[in-house]
């Protein structure tokens, strides 16, 4: 009979250690160098901090005390701007097994473990850093009343999450794709920029205009986006837009009639709503053609933005991929 213990120590005896090397994914696992017993001791000295810091560190284990699993609970008391709850993180989870679904089953116990725990502590909210690998984990989060918040940080939020309204929305246009060219010209003279140009200080202004240039040419002669939005303010300005794809292509993990957000970009100055909104039109658009699942192949750029996706009814389903579930109302 498998459970799920608190543990004593930070890894029991040299059998836990083994099982670890043998089965370990943190993000560092494959950087060169890094032998698998050091990575062991580093997760044992993680295990260890948790804990003095007032964490817990949980294990499964079989009938004869072989280790399954291990799950790392960090508590945060304080409020964080995004939600004004009490909160802790899931800041390691590796359940072991042969199969999708032996690894499922064992990743959900020890959530729900954690779950009980930290509902006993008075914790309100959970969230986790670290991204699910593959759609059995991610269902078992969910099997575990677990729903993700913001796919940029893997929020992890309780099912009975917060109800948040945006502000009025922006003005949204259906528009044809020759326009695009136009819209990402203006976008690139407000200098706003897609995640990897932040980080790259040595792309020039010239060089980023030229690079939205090729974007909007590429949707006007229809190689990128079968439909697009533009989020427009009161005077026309530009806000933001968004590339649609939809394509009724099955895949082996994924069953259902495909549509992808390939571009969601906003104005560093646009009000508060216009992500929204563009996110509200797009759904609207792509269920309308009968889409059953969204890919956004876009990282979101904040929480508020990923939790208007979740009112509007999207589940991840693979946050490794940003992969949106539409549920039906």
């Amino acid at each position: 009979m498998e459970s799920v213990v608190e543990l004593s120590s930070a890894l029991d005896d040299e059998r836990d250690l083994r099982r670890l090397r043998a089965s370990l994914h943190l993000p560092y696992a494959a950087v060169p160098g890094l032998a698998p017993a050091f990575r062991a001791e580093r997760l044992a000295r993680a295990l260890e901090a948790a804990r003095e810091q007032g964490g817990i560190a949980l294990a499964l284990r079989d009938g004869g005390g072989a280790l399954l699993g291990l799950l790392q609970l960090e508590p945060l008391p304080h409020e964080t701007r995004h939600f004004a709850r009490r909160c802790a993180r899931v800041a390691y989870l590796d359940a072991f097994g042969t199969s999708e679904a032996e690894r499922a089953t064992r990743a959900a116990a020890l959530l729900a473990s954690a779950a009980a725990r930290a509902d006993a502590a008075g914790v309100d909210v959970l969230w986790t850093q670290l991204r699910a690998i593959d759609y059995a984990l991610q269902r078992a989060l969910d099997g575990a009343g677990f729903r993700f918040a913001d796919a940029l940080v893997d929020w992890v939020a309780r099912a009975e999450a917060l109800a948040l309204a945006d502000a009025d929305a922006p003005g949204i246009v259906h528009g044809a794709s020759a326009e695009l060219a136009g819209a990402c010209g203006e976008l690139a003279a407000a200098e706003m920029r897609f995640n990897r140009f932040r980080a790259e200080p040595r792309f020039e202004r010239a060089r980023v205009d030229a690079l939205y240039r090729e974007l909007g040419e590429r949707c006007a002669r229809g190689e990128i986006g079968a439909h697009f939005l533009c989020a427009r303010g009161a005077r026309g300005e530009l806000l933001g837009f968004a590339t649609l794809d939809w394509s009724a292509r099955r895949d082996a993990g994924a069953p259902h009639e495909m549509a992808a957000f390939r571009f969601l970009v906003r104005r560093s100055e646009a009000p508060r709503g216009t992500g929204t909104a563009l996110l509200d039109a797009g759904c609207r658009w792509l269920r309308a053609q009968g889409a059953e699942l969204l890919l956004a192949q876009t990282v979101l750029q904040n929480a508020g933005m990923f939790r208007s996706a979740l009112r509007l009814g999207f589940r991840v389903e693979d946050s490794l991929y940003d992969l949106f579930r539409w549920r039906a109302a």
